[in-house]
Formats: structure tokens, sequence, C-alpha cells
């Protein structure tokens, strides 16, 4: 207490120094005008004062120079009470006092100009303001705490984090413009995940780009479209604009069930893709599971299994019986919509030991008359698939042939044929998912097994509303871990890992998100939110404290570790503002390998290959090679309907005659 009471004395005698000179200096250079004005007493008093030292030398402002030395001890030597400010630009503040006291220094040039009553009164009045002035402002310096209290409430300053900022290209690379730079994603066959709710801008900022710039780089392409023909016109448009930088051009090809003529044919059961009975199985299994999503959980259950092993023994022999050439989704539904005598003595005609082996338990029930057993296995096969029977899909899902057999009009699901390769977009519908869905299903999953080799050219899958679909244990992650080697770069969107464990089982989900090696994440909450913050980690973030009493204000600062990006931010974010990770090559180091940004898109751009509409992809011609009307389209699908259901009873009385 004793040492701030004699620093008060000693900072006051400095500061009334301070004022005694500024007195005598205003007096000593003003003794002309006070002559004048009758002062003479002065004279004697300012001859004196100007024989001495910086006077004598005419060195007038090095007083001045002084009087401001003295303020600032007097000032800053002392220990004032703090007061807490927000935000203060204490820059300026520092400028204003540097321009005071350049001002005050200064002053003295009015003693050249010639001293008279008018400039003595302003040159009076101009060095005690200034001075002041001065006083003011340095005590605001020494007396006030800028603090950001309370500006950044949420701490998103303090966790702000450098990002990539140089652009890292390369022949498969999908770079995305951000607010500080580019989220290069410099190997996308590592699989990239795209999460967030509805309106996060998935598609808009990051599925559309990603399918533009593989298309720019010469990749043939799946494109899953869920709401048809939104991401189809764009792929399409895409293909346009950049079809010259392939070395053979790539087709376009689309399958959808609502529109014949903006769909090809194909048949993802033609005997070609059926090399034995394990490709009949994983067939069943796709459609079975995606027709009971629950049975996605279930899968060793006897109740799930029966109905499976039954499609694929039906699936198989349709594969053995005439070689093939009723191998088909359509003719498999008109088949299980028969009597289970039918079904048994077509499975008993095929002479094949694996089919005696399959359809061995089936029979078996069948000769002891258990049929309440053979319903319960079977029923559900026969339920689900028999929901399916619509003209569209079964003219989609078969082609015409020849007479050799060969397929005229169909596609080839090996998308990454150097020789020839595709863009395949697979339409959906919204208010038709849940039929549709068990198609897309099944041309994804063959998709998947006949690209997923080497020496093709560069591939991409694009399957946005992920969950839409189904996929038997092992399919899609298997894609995701062995397609990077052969050059497939797998895009998957869904809005919650949540809704992924639902729709394909805890297990799957969990497999399937953690093979991912480019994470990006939208807006989420919940269980996906608490997952990501734990997986971006924690950072040092900077904190401010203060205590304030009636002996001052004081402010100190600390470090602790914090969520880089908390839960509670996940789930506030934007559209069109991501965080995640990007995974690297060996000769690509990326040192941040985390982001958090909003991600530019170009608009114009954008709209334009947003714009216009499929072209005609089938043409239904009469014989005179004029375009038949909706009623005649409509026949022509019904006479292939007719023609299928007219296939299998053919096929069956013919097994009949046989047996």
């Amino acid at each position: 207490m004793a040492q701030d009471k004699n620093l008060e004395i000693y900072t006051g005698l400095f500061f009334l120094l301070s004022l005694i000179l500024l007195g005598i200096d205003v007096v000593t250079l003003g003794n002309v005008s006070l002559s004048k004005l009758g002062f003479d007493f002065f004279t004697p008093f300012a001859n004196k004062v100007l024989s001495f030292g910086f006077y004598r030398e005419g060195k007038y402002y090095l007083v001045r120079v002084f009087i401001v030395v003295l303020v600032g001890i007097s000032v800053f030597g002392g220990k004032p009470k703090k007061i807490l400010k927000k935000n203060v630009n204490t820059t300026s503040t520092i400028l204003k006092a540097l321009g005071c006291s350049l001002l005050f220094i200064f002053s003295y040039f009015f003693y050249y100009i010639g001293m008279n009553v008018g400039i003595f009164s302003f040159y009076t009045i101009i060095s005690f303001v200034s001075y002041f002035m001065i006083i003011h402002y340095f005590a605001e310096i020494m007396t006030t705490i800028n603090s950001s209290f309370g500006k950044d409430r949420f701490g998103k300053d303090g966790r702000k984090f450098l990002q990539t900022q140089e652009l890292m290209e390369n022949d498969a690379s999908v770079n995305l413009k951000t607010d500080d730079g580019y989220i290069n994603v410099v190997n996308p066959y590592r699989a990239s995940l795209v999460i967030g709710t509805p309106g996060s801008g998935k598609s808009f900022a990051i599925l559309q780009p990603a399918i533009e710039q593989h298309i720019s780089k010469g990749f043939a392409m799946l494109v899953y479209d869920y709401k048809f023909p939104t991401l189809s016109v764009f792929t399409y448009n895409c293909l346009e604009m950049y079809k010259e930088n392939y070395k053979v051009e790539p087709e376009f090809c689309v399958i959808n069930f609502d529109d014949p003529k903006k769909s090809h044919r194909c048949n993802p059961l033609q005997p070609e893709l059926l090399i034995d009975s394990v490709d009949a199985v994983e067939a069943a299994q796709v459609l079975m599971i995606a027709l009971n999503r629950s049975w996605n959980s279930k899968q060793g259950d006897f109740f799930v299994e029966s109905p499976i092993n039954y499609v694929a023994c039906l699936i198989w022999a349709l594969r053995c019986a005439e070689g093939g050439k009723y191998c088909s989704l359509p003719h498999l539904i008109e088949l299980l919509s028969k009597s289970y005598e039918k079904q048994f003595q077509f499975l008993a005609s095929i002479e094949d030991g694996t089919i005696s082996n399959m359809a061995a338990p089936f029979i078996s029930a069948y000769e002891n008359q258990a049929t309440d057993q053979l319903e319960g296995q079977i029923a559900s096969a026969r339920l689900g698939l028999s929901r399916m029977t619509s003209p569209v899909v079964y003219w989609v899902m078969t082609t015409d042939k020849d007479e050799n057999g060969n397929e005229i009009d169909g596609i080839n699901l090996q998308i990454n044929d150097p020789q020839r390769p595709k863009i395949l977009c697979i339409g959906n519908n919204p208010k038709r998912e849940k039929i549709y869905s068990v198609c897309i299903s099944l041309f994804t999953t063959k998709i998947m097994k006949v690209i997923n080799i080497k020496h093709q050219n560069k591939s991409a899958l694009v399957l946005d509303e992920l969950t839409t679909m189904s996929f038997p244990k092992g399919t899609l992650d298997n894609i995701i871990a062995t397609g990077r080697s052969n050059e497939i770069a797998t895009w998957l969107g869904f809005q919650d890992i949540t809704q992924a464990v639902r729709d394909f089982s805890k297990e799957n989900a969990e497999s399937i998100v953690n093979t991912m090696g480019n994470i990006f994440a939208g807006q989420v909450s919940g269980d996906t939110a608490q997952r990501l913050a734990r997986m971006f980690g924690k950072i040092k973030v900077q904190k401010e404290s203060h205590s304030i009493s009636d002996s001052g204000t004081s402010i100190s600062y600390s470090e602790q570790m914090e969520e880089l990006i908390p839960e509670s931010e996940i789930s506030t974010l934007s559209q069109g503002v991501f965080c995640g990770k990007i995974a690297d090559n060996f000769d690509e180091k990326i040192d941040q390998k985390f982001f958090y940004s909003t991600i530019h898109v170009d608009l114009a751009k954008t709209k334009k290959l947003e714009s216009g509409k499929l072209p005609d992809l089938t043409l239904f011609l009469d014989a005179k090679n004029e375009p038949l009307s909706d009623k005649d389209v409509n026949q022509v699908l019904m006479d292939n309907f007719n023609q299928i259901k007219m296939d299998i009873d053919g096929l069956l009385e013919r097994t009949l005659v046989t047996l």
C-alpha cells in the first residue's frame, strides 16, 4: 500500500511538472503578444528562459517533446483502475494520441509566423487542448482492457483452423472450391461418403460437381437418380459437354420404369451373368432382402433362408432350361405364380445336380403333403414378387432375341468396358420406390460385380439416396474395399448414419461407413453428429476470463482442449456448408485432411447443365417407321407382358411332356 501511495505522489509530481513547463513555454513564446496586452512584467522572465538550454539553441520543439514524455510517465507509470470495454479499436486510439502529440509538439511554428494577440490566443488554445487530449488518450490506452468477451459467444473463431488452399489436381481428382481454398479429393478410388439432411446440398454442392469432373476426365459411370430425371438430365448434359475427352465416346444409357421411351432394356438375369448357382443365390438374396428390409439383420434364420433358397433354385432352373432363354425376372415372377405342382414338376425336369440338392427340401415337403410348411416358406417370395407385376417393368427387364438366342436391344451391364464404355443412369420414382427399388437393387448389384475386374476403363458409382436400395451383406463394402485397385470411384449419399443402420443393419452400415476414405458431412444431428465430432478430435482453444472488483478489472488467458467441430455446430450447418475429411496418396500428401467450409458452386454453369430434357432413347415405330401413338405403345407393352405369360405356360407344358 505504501509503495502504491508513493507511486501516486511521483506520478502526480511528473504531471504537475509537465503542466508548469507548458505554462512557462506558452508564456515565453507568447511574450510579444503579452507585452502588447500590457503584461510587460513577463518580459524579463521570458528573456531569461530564452537564454537557457533548448531555447538558446532554437530547438523549441524539444521542450514540447519533454512535456509529452513527462505526461507519458505520469499516466503509464501509475496503476489506474482498469475499465473493461468490448471490441475497442486500440490502434485507432494510439493513432489519435500520436496525432495530438504531433500537434502539440509542432505548434511552436506559430512563433515563426509572428506573434500577435490573435495568433497567441489560438496558439494557447491549441497547446492546452492538445495537451489535455494527449492525457485523455494516454489514459484510455492505459485503463482500457480491450476484450472480445461476448463477441464470439459460441466459440467458433477460437476453433478455426488452417485448411488446404492450393489446388491439387490429377487425372481422377474432384476439386471443390471453398471460401479458403479447395477441398482436393485426390484419391476418389478410396470411396466418398456424403451425408446430410434434405436440403443440405449433398447433390448440388458435391455429387453433381463430382459427376461433371469425372465425366470431364473420361470416366465410365453409374448414376442412381432417385428423383428421375433430375440427375439423368445433368449427367447427359455433362456428357454432351465433355464427350470429346474420351478415347472411345461412351454410350448414354438409361433404365427407368415410368417412361419406356426414355429407357433402354436390360435383363440383369441374363444367362451370361449367371455363371453358376452361387450367382443365382446372390440374385435371390438381392430380391428378397429388397422386398423385406428387416431380413438384412436376420440372414441365417430358417424363415429367411428358405424363400431365398427357393427363389435361387427357380432362377438357376430357368438358367438351365432351354439354354436360359427364359431366364429373367418377369419370367421368374410368372413361374412363382403357378401352382406348387407345376413348379416342382419343372424343377424335377431339370437335369442338374445343383438343382436336385437345392430343391430337395421343398419337393420332399410337397410329396409329404406339408402344404402349410411350404406356404410358410414360400409365401413371402410369391407375395413380394407378385407386386412387381407391371407391363413396363416386364418390358424393361426383358429383351428381344434373334433366331440364335442373342439379345438384340439389351444393354451390357459392364459399363467400364474400354471398347464400349457407358454412362448409365438408373431412375427411381419416390411414389413407387418400394417396387422399383427391388429391380434397381438387382441392376446395381450385378453392375458392381461385373465391373470389379482389372484392366478396364476407370469408372465411378454415384449412388445418392443409397438407403432406398438394398444390398446383401458384403456386396457394397466389398466394392468399396476392392474397387480401388480396379479404378472404381464410389460416391455414396444418404441422410444419416442411423438411417443406414435401420435399412442395412448395424453390422452392414458400420462396415460401409468405416471403409470410406473421404467423408463429407452437411447438417446432421443426433448420433451421427456425435460420431463426426469424435472423428474430428480436439484442438487447443484459447480461453479468456475476466475478474472485476472494486480495485479494478483483470483479464487472463488459458488454453484447453475442445472438440474441433462440436456436435451442436454440426447440427446447425447452413446449406452448402460441409465438414469432413479427405484421403491422400503416397505422392500427393495433404497435411490438413480435415475441412470445414462453404463449397462454392458455379451457379450459371450448373443451371445450364440442369436444363433441358432427355432425348427419346427407344423408338416405337410402326411398319412405315412412323412413331407409334401412346395407345399403340401401351399395346406393345401389353403384348410383351402376355408373351412372357405364354412363355412360362409353354415351358411348363413342355416340361410335363418331358416327364
